[in-house]
């Protein structure tokens, strides 16, 4: 069975999402089988993609390639007005760099689905990413283990532990005060 075609089993069974008949909104990475299996069987649905996922993709590109232009993507990604979307975008144009303006380009073709400033009227409770799994294994790996290695198990138990425990109060309190 094609990987996709599960989409329509679920489609055409007993199960709806809460009072509609299809999912209002899908968060994916940016892979084309997925978009187009999606959106064959409930077209109607708003397709987002993962703010994480689009980010690290630019990032490791930017590492890889051109240092100078990342603080300029981030703008556009975490613009909040359109203003701000344009001005951004201007910024972008202005730093005559075409192989970034090429690359930024293409993704702008599908701006409503990362850039957060579309995302305010649509209920995703905030949530910009799907995959908070791999978002919480690079808090654990960079903040509280900081890529330090252990060499036994009651070590790496008595490290976490102390660490994260620290980590979490530090973060409960900086939200509570």
């Amino acid at each position: 069975m094609y990987r996709f075609e599960v989409f329509s089993l679920f489609k055409n069974s007993n199960y709806h999402f809460h009072t509609f008949q299809y999912p209002q909104v899908f968060m994916t990475d940016n892979s084309v089988p997925e978009k187009s299996g999606l959106k064959a069987n409930w077209p109607n649905s708003i397709q987002l993609l993962c703010g994480f996922h689009v980010g690290q993709a630019e990032w490791l590109w930017l590492q890889s390639k051109y240092h100078q232009t990342d603080l300029t993507f981030q703008q556009i990604h975490y613009s909040s007005s359109c203003e701000e979307l344009e001005s951004a975008i201007e910024n972008l144009k202005d730093m005559d760099i075409n192989y970034y303006e090429n690359r930024v380009s293409q993704l702008l073709e599908s701006k409503e689905e990362w850039v957060y400033l579309f995302r305010a009227n649509l209920q995703i409770g905030g949530h910009h990413t799907n995959n908070y799994a791999e978002a919480s294994v690079r808090i654990l790996k960079d903040v509280i283990l900081q890529r330090t290695k252990a060499f036994n198990v009651v070590a790496l138990v008595d490290y976490i532990s102390e660490t994260w425990d620290s980590y979490l109060t530090t973060k409960l309190c900086r939200y509570a005060y």
